[in-house]
């Protein structure tokens, strides 16, 4: 796996959550339509724990801001999306504060 063409360590355990993107308006007629704009994933990594290093890879894209390449491999085949990092809440261990733990990150395909 990789984030911003970066390795990036294979998560415990990973959710693909598809969003739909779309309108919905109510005609003159009274009936209801939607209009689907788009389909987009999120994708949640989830981490037992991260050293220093690989959860600054995560760190340096949710504070840009930017859109960063994701690579990562499924049932067909390897895969390239575009994604911003949304949310990556974690806690950290009082005895080693450098490992961060219990990290879950999600990313917005864009």
């Amino acid at each position: 796996m990789k984030l911003n063409n970066l390795m990036i360590p294979s998560p415990r355990r990973m959710n693909i959550e598809p969003v739909e993107l779309s309108v919905v308006a109510r005609m003159a007629s009274g009936r209801k339509v939607k209009d689907v704009i788009a389909i987009k994933n999120n994708y949640v990594l989830s981490y037992q724990g991260l050293k220093s290093e690989s959860f600054l890879v995560f760190k340096d894209a949710y504070y840009s801001g930017n859109s960063v390449s994701f690579e990562y491999e499924d049932a067909e085949g390897a895969k390239i999306v575009y994604v911003t990092v949304n949310e990556m809440p974690y806690s950290l261990l009082k005895q080693n504060p450098k490992l961060s733990q219990n990290v879950t990150i999600t990313l917005e395909e864009v």
